[in-house]
C-alpha cells in the first residue's frame, strides 16, 4: 500500500497517538509497529493479510511524523509542542513550565503548525535560501579566483626572485672575473721576469761551457798564442757575464699576494644582510571582513599583489667601482 500523510494505528489507538507503519488488507485498517507484529499472530485475525507502507516505486517506507505528533522523552504521556530558542531544546508543556519558564523566545510549535501563512512564511524562508545561495556561488567564484591569483603570485615571487639571484651572479662574476684577470696579469709579470732570469743563467752557463770548451781544444793542439788570445777575451766576456748575473740576481725578487675579499661586500652580506629580500604585502579584503591595523587594506581590486624587493641587488651594483 502507498504512504501519502501520516495515519495511526486503527486497532490500539482510539486517540491516534500510535503512527501506523503498514496495513491489513482483510481488515482494512492500519496498523502500528506492535500491531504489525502481533496483528496475524491473533486468533481471531489469523489468516489476515498485512503489508507494510511503500512508495510509488514498491520501496518501505517508515512514516514521516510532524514534532508535535512526538512523545516528549522526559515526559511520556505529554507530545512535543514548545521549542526554546535560548537552549535550542524542545519538550512538551511541562517542560517549558519546569525548566524554561524565564527563557526568552519561546515558540508553541502546536500553534505553529496551524498557521495558514505557513506557504507565505515558507516562499520568504525559500526567497532566503536561494538569496544565500547566490550570495555563496559568487563567494565561491571570489576564493577560486583569489586561489588562481595565489598561485600566479606564487610562480611571480619564484621568478622575481630566481631572476634576482641571476643578477646578483652576473655582478659577482664580473668582479671575479676582473679581480681573476688582475691576479693573472700581476703574476704573469712576475713570471716573465723569473724566465728572463732564468734565461740569463742558462745563456751564462752555456757561454762558460764554451770558453772551456775552446780553452781545452787550444790547449790540446798546444795553440798556445790562440789559448792566451783566447783566455784574455774570455775574461772580458765572463766580467760581461757577471755583470748580468749580478744584476740577474737582483731582480731575482717577487712579490707574493693574499685575496682579500672587499670588507664593504663581506660586512653587507654577512653581517648586515639577513635576508635575500622581503615580500611587500598589498591586500584586498571582503567588506565584511575583520582587518588588522597592521595591514594596508587597498579598496578597488580584489588582486593580491606581492612585490619582491631586494636591497643586496642594488648593493652588489654599488660595488661596480670598489676594487678587492
Amino acid at each position: 500500500m502507498a504512504a501519502s500523510n501520516t495515519s495511526f494505528c486503527d486497532v490500539c489507538s482510539e486517540d491516534k497517538i500510535m503512527v501506523a507503519i503498514g496495513h491489513c488488507k482483510t481488515c482494512n485498517g492500519n496498523l502500528c509497529q506492535q500491531c504489525y507484529q502481533t496483528h496475524p499472530t491473533i486468533r481471531l485475525f489469523k489468516g489476515h493479510v498485512v503489508s507494510l507502507f511503500t512508495d510509488q516505486a514498491g520501496e518501505t517506507v517508515s512514516p514521516t511524523l510532524d514534532i508535535t505528533d512526538e512523545k516528549c522523552s522526559i515526559h511520556t504521556r505529554e507530545f512535543i509542542s514548545f521549542y526554546c530558542e535560548q537552549h535550542d531544546s524542545t519538550g512538551c508543556g511541562v517542560c517549558m513550565i519546569k525548566n524554561h519558564r524565564q527563557c526568552v523566545g519561546l515558540v508553541d510549535l502546536t500553534e505553529a503548525a496551524n498557521r495558514q501563512d505557513q506557504s507565505v512564511l515558507l516562499n520568504t524562508f525559500s526567497s532566503d535560501i536561494g538569496c544565500f545561495n547566490d550570495d555563496l556561488d559568487i563567494a565561491v567564484k571570489d576564493v577560486q579566483t583569489n586561489q588562481d591569483k595565489c598561485k600566479e603570485s606564487r610562480t611571480r615571487c619564484h621568478i622575481d626572485l630566481k631572476k634576482t639571484r641571476e643578477r646578483i651572479n652576473i655582478k659577482l662574476d664580473v668582479l671575479q672575473l676582473k679581480l681573476e684577470q688582475d691576479i693573472d696579469d700581476r703574476h704573469n709579470k712576475i713570471e716573465t721576469l723569473l724566465q728572463s732570469i732564468y734565461k740569463a743563467y742558462m745563456d751564462t752557463k752555456e757561454k762558460l761551457g764554451a770558453y772551456e770548451e775552446e780553452h781545452r781544444t787550444l790547449r790540446d793542439a798546444e795553440q798556445y798564442g790562440r789559448l792566451e788570445l783566447s783566455r784574455k777575451r774570455s775574461n772580458i766576456g765572463i766580467a760581461k757575464l757577471k755583470t748580468n748575473v749580478q744584476e740577474a740576481k737582483k731582480n731575482n725578487h717577487i712579490t707574493t699576494y693574499d685575496f682579500n675579499p672587499n670588507p664593504v661586500l663581506m660586512m653587507t652580506l654577512l653581517t648586515n644582510v639577513n635576508s635575500f629580500g622581503n615580500l611587500t604585502e598589498h591586500v584586498v579584503g571582503s567588506d565584511d571582513a575583520s582587518v588588522d591595523s597592521s595591514i594596508v587594506m587597498a579598496s578597488s581590486t580584489q588582486q593580491v599583489t606581492v612585490l619582491y624587493i631586494s636591497s643586496f641587488v642594488e648593493l652588489c651594483c654599488s660595488l661596480h667601482g670598489n676594487q678587492y
